[in-house]
């Protein structure tokens, strides 16, 4: 899972000490009139958002990235036995990328394994074969250790020009 880095407090509920209380008026608005760098507080609010926007999500396995496909996909592994058991975030994309002559239909469908027992989920078919027609979904599952996570692909295609489509899958342990 992904390290957490703690921020600090945020800046703008810190308390700040007042500070120029037995000041002169000429001297507080010399004060006033200086172009201030930015506070230590707000410093380090900052430098901790970025190291958290940074981490972004932390890849398990190398996505699949497939454009171009015209056929079913059988079930293929997308984390060959690296994983270990716990949770994890599995996404995926699909669009049609060209339609039919005539119909097609796609579905894909998402792999894995909880404390032995073989899990799968599976998106509604995709009918309307135009190249606006996509479909996404991400799944919170427990995956048991060194076991296979996999994508499918269920494809139909009637007419001369065969429907294509892409689709892409992603393991990560970011956002859980």
């Amino acid at each position: 899972m992904a390290n957490l880095i703690p921020l600090p407090p945020d800046p703008i509920v810190t308390p700040r000490p007042r500070a120029g209380a037995n000041l002169s008026s000429a001297m507080r608005q010399f004060l006033k009139d200086i172009d201030w760098p930015i506070s230590t507080s707000w410093s380090r609010y900052l430098v901790a958002q970025a190291q958290v926007t940074s981490q972004g999500p932390n890849q398990v396995a190398a996505p699949v990235s497939l454009t171009g496909q015209s056929a079913s996909i059988g079930a293929t592994s997308i984390a060959p036995g690296q994983v270990a058991s716990g949770l994890y975030r599995l996404a995926y994309y699909a669009r049609i990328t060209q339609g039919a002559t005539t119909s097609s239909s796609l579905i894909v469908t998402l792999g894995w394994t909880d404390h032995g027992q073989a899990l799968t989920a599976s998106g509604t078919a995709m009918t309307a074969n135009t190249v606006t027609t996509f479909q996404s979904g991400t799944l919170m599952v427990y995956l048991d250790a060194l076991t296979p996570i996999t994508y499918a692909t269920t494809y139909a295609s009637v007419g001369g020009q065969a429907m294509t489509y892409q689709v892409y899958v992603l393991l990560s342990t970011q956002g859980i």
